[in-house]
């Protein structure tokens, strides 16, 4: 921080606002740089102070400043000139509630991650695993979760102060044999449709894929196969926290 002696009154509070305009968020990650030649000046943990108000910091006045809060997405102040000799307050709307995603069960994923989306768009906000707790922005997200097949959530409303909760099931466990090299394809069995999955590495005899439960079909042929009428279905069955053999 640049503390201006001569100045030794010019302070500064910066207030994270929540839905009703009040400076009750904290805990943030706080960039502030210079406006003019983009400079990064400072960066802080927004912290409350011993009466429960934010801290105050201590800004050159020469300069003017833009304020940066790490929040999920992240939100930026407009231009700011602090005025010498007084207190000034720098205000960013940045209300938050909390996301929760929790596996039911036991979890055989070593990291399970969703990807956070502003809602209606390809915007990647975060990438967060599975049974934390994390605050984004009050509004509304999309979720791709990266289970196999990938579980999608769309517009999930983060609401100021409440957490919002997403459960999936466990998964089970596919076991798969493979007698000889073969090319094909996983497919889920939803509304009657068959809905791409995943493709086979038909190179590796035995193989161990975490699956959401579900109904589904394996279709493949021999690599070497030089006729399609050759090409064979499997149906099989995936239930959480059971391991389901399949050799073909």
């Amino acid at each position: 921080m640049v503390i201006n002696q001569a100045l030794n009154n010019t302070t500064v509070q910066i207030n994270l606002l929540d839905n009703q305009g009040m400076p009750r968020e904290t805990d943030v990650p706080m960039t502030i740089f210079d406006a003019d030649n983009g400079q990064m000046v400072e960066n802080v943990i927004h912290t409350m102070n011993g009466k429960g108000v934010p801290d105050t910091l201590y800004l050159d006045p020469v300069r003017r400043y833009r304020v940066v809060a790490h929040t999920k997405p992240a939100v930026q102040s407009d231009v700011v000139e602090i005025v010498p000799g007084r207190h000034n307050v720098i205000p960013l709307n940045t209300p938050q509630g909390s996301l929760f995603l929790k596996m039911g069960g036991i979890t055989k994923y070593p990291r399970l991650q969703a990807i956070v989306r502003k809602g209606n768009s390809m915007q990647t906000i975060n990438a967060q695993e599975f049974n934390t707790t994390e605050k984004y922005i009050v509004g509304g997200y999309d979720l791709e979760i990266l289970t196999v097949p990938r579980l999608k959530f769309n517009s999930v409303q983060i609401k100021q102060n409440q957490t919002f909760t997403i459960e999936i099931p466990s998964p089970g466990t596919l076991q798969l044999s493979l007698g000889k090299d073969v090319k094909g394809a996983v497919f889920q069995r939803v509304d009657n449709k068959l809905e791409w999955v995943m493709d086979l590495n038909g190179s590796i005899p035995k193989q161990f894929i975490n699956m959401q439960p579900g109904e589904y079909t394996v279709v493949y042929r021999v690599a070497g196969e030089t006729r399609t009428l050759y090409s064979k279905n499997k149906v099989f069955k995936i239930n959480s926290g059971a391991v389901t053999q399949l050799a073909i």
